[in-house]
């Protein structure tokens, strides 16, 4: 099975403790998540440190992910199965988005994906999986991206994100699963998971994808 990771620092694996700036592979959740599943199972990892939904940065070119993914597509193609994590960044101050515009960000992702043109797919489209990013944390308003991301303002929009990207991921028949229901923000920055919240996470997704593996057989079997 081909799995293509598609998402922001938490998927690139930001080590918010330090000293180095990156979880190796065997900590963060996408290696954690390919150990797991084992042979016959393949992780392409494109995390991305700031990536948004659809959103330019003023200051940090190139993480748009509407303008990224099909790129991304093309490059590992044929893939299975699509993780996408993101929406963190878009609750950035810069941008002043609320969890609607959010979601719609994530609605567009999900229809790139579902663009044959995108995958240069002459088959079968690739399952989607949609994760809601876990929260922002309570001490962002203590923490080094205080200022970035505006505060407790962040906090409050990304309790909300959840049902509102489930809603979209029902909506175009995508899978769904919650990451704050797994994982929790670290204490140091508020933002990104420690080792822990890695493993957690990673135990989580693979559940989810033996599921969506088992629902994708009963159908063909049909």
């Amino acid at each position: 099975m081909e799995i293509l990771c598609f998402g922001d620092s938490n998927t690139w694996g930001h080590n918010p403790a330090g000293p180095s700036p990156r979880f190796t592979r065997q900590e963060r959740w996408t290696g954690r998540l390919a150990d797991s599943l084992g042979a016959g199972y393949h992780i392409y990892e494109e995390g991305l440190c700031g990536r948004t939904t659809v959103f330019e940065d003023p200051f940090d070119a190139g993480v748009c992910g509407k303008e990224t993914l099909s790129v991304c597509l093309r490059t590992h193609m044929p893939v299975d199965l699509v993780v996408i994590m993101l929406g963190t960044n878009d609750l950035k101050h810069c941008f002043y988005a609320s969890a609607d515009e959010v979601s719609r960000g994530i609605e567009r992702l999900i229809q790139i994906v579902q663009n044959p043109w995108s995958c240069w797919c002459t088959e079968k489209l690739p399952e989607i999986l949609i994760i809601s990013p876990i929260l922002v944390g309570e001490t962002i308003a203590e923490g080094p991206f205080c200022e970035m991301f505006g505060g407790l303002r962040s906090r409050e929009i990304s309790l909300q994100l959840a049902p509102k990207i489930k809603q979209i991921a029902e909506q175009y028949h995508c899978h769904f699963l919650n990451a704050a229901d797994y994982a929790a923000p670290s204490l140091e920055d508020a933002i990104h998971m420690d080792a822990e919240g890695h493993r957690q996470l990673a135990a989580a997704v693979r559940d989810k994808i033996l599921e969506i593996e088992k629902i994708c057989a009963e159908s063909q079997s049909q």
